[in-house]
This record gives C-alpha cells, structure tokens and sequence, in this order.
C-alpha cells in the first residue's frame, strides 16, 4: 500500500488525530485505543516518514488548561525520544482544546513543547485562541 502509494506522481499527506499519549486524556475524549497504540501509531509515521519519499504523515494533539496533569508531561516525555534523524519530515500540530479560555496558558504549552522538541511543531488555530 505504502509503495503504491509512494511511486503516486504527486506529494500525498495524512494527518493523524492522535490527540494525547495519555491514557486519561485519552479516555475524556471518548478515543477508543490506549497510549499504547498512540504510541505505536506515532513511530509508524516516523518510519513512513523516513522511508517514503514522497509521502508525509503529520500528527494533531489537543492543549487545554481542562485536560487531565498528565496530558502535557506524557506529550513531553514521548516527543523528547524523537530520534533528531526524523526532523524535517513529519511535523506535530497542537490544537488548543475547544473551550479552552485561559489563551496564555495554551500559548505557554505551546511554547514549552516547541522549545524542548527536536520535531517541527505549529499550533493549528481552527478555532481563536
């Protein structure tokens, strides 16, 4: 599948809704997979990412002050063992939590994760912060 797409004479993206690698968060939005299989889901797009040429995959996840402790913390932790040979392709989006209302905070996360990760990292603004 991969290959087929791959040889595909145009640039192809997915982006990947895996929102947290919190089992707590994970379970307040009502996802249906673990961390585990976040986890799991995240190191298969750094492999795809590093073996396709033509194909990227990107990932979303949620930042909100309503969001359970460990949400951020487990974020950190699983972006930090991002092996640097995997920048450049295959970039996070983190998307501030709908209703969240405290904008310098969500923007503190932001910045915290952006700073101490070797992953290209944006905010996706669908909604105002």
């Amino acid at each position: 599948f991969w290959d087929r797409l791959n040889s595909l004479p145009f640039y192809t993206y997915v982006n990947l809704g895996l929102e947290s690698f919190d089992d707590a968060t994970l379970e307040i939005l009502k996802k249906p997979v673990g961390s585990r299989d976040m986890l799991r889901a995240f190191m298969q797009m750094l492999e795809i990412n590093n073996r396709y040429e033509h194909f990227e995959v990107t990932a979303n996840f949620l930042l909100g002050e309503d969001l359970p402790p460990g949400h951020i913390p487990s974020l950190l932790k699983q972006l930090s063992g991002t092996p640097r040979q995997h920048m450049g392709k295959g970039c996070i989006y983190l998307s501030p939590l709908k209703g969240s209302i405290n904008s310098k905070e969500i923007l503190h996360q932001f910045r915290e994760i952006k700073q101490q990760r070797p992953i290209d990292t944006f905010l996706y603004l669908i909604q105002r912060l």
